[in-house]
């Protein structure tokens, strides 16, 4: 991929690391932390602890916000595959740079409303 569509690929993968990663993007200030608690088996308390103290992660809350950015990435990637499974499902269309203007403006619309919730 080149020009036009190579830019637009590489629009799409900075908006879904965006959105897999949270909200330290540049300027923007990281979200305040609040406590939340959960309740575990203790089959699933002992791995996380047992993470813990292996030296992977320095604390079980460091654990838990890597657990919900895995499962924020995995949807964000579910979603990049359903809608390259469309795409490759529709009819083939000529990619004009008209056709690339309009992907990207609604890449931004979808960015434009991710970013206000």
């Amino acid at each position: 991929m080149t020009g036009e569509g190579a830019a637009a690929g590489r629009g799409a993968v900075r908006y879904l690391t965006r959105l897999a990663n949270g909200p330290r993007i540049r300027g923007e200030v990281p979200m305040a932390v609040r406590t939340l608690n959960i309740s575990l088996p203790e089959e699933l308390r002992d791995l996380v602890v047992r993470e813990v103290a292996s030296g992977g992660y320095g604390s079980v809350s460091e654990f838990v916000r890597e657990a919900v950015r895995d499962s924020l990435r995995r949807a964000a990637l579910d979603r990049l595959e359903a809608l390259a499974l469309e795409g490759l499902a529709t009819p083939e269309v000529e990619a004009t740079p008209a056709l690339w203007r309009s992907i990207r403006e609604r890449a931004r619309r979808a960015d434009r409303s991710t970013r206000r919730r």
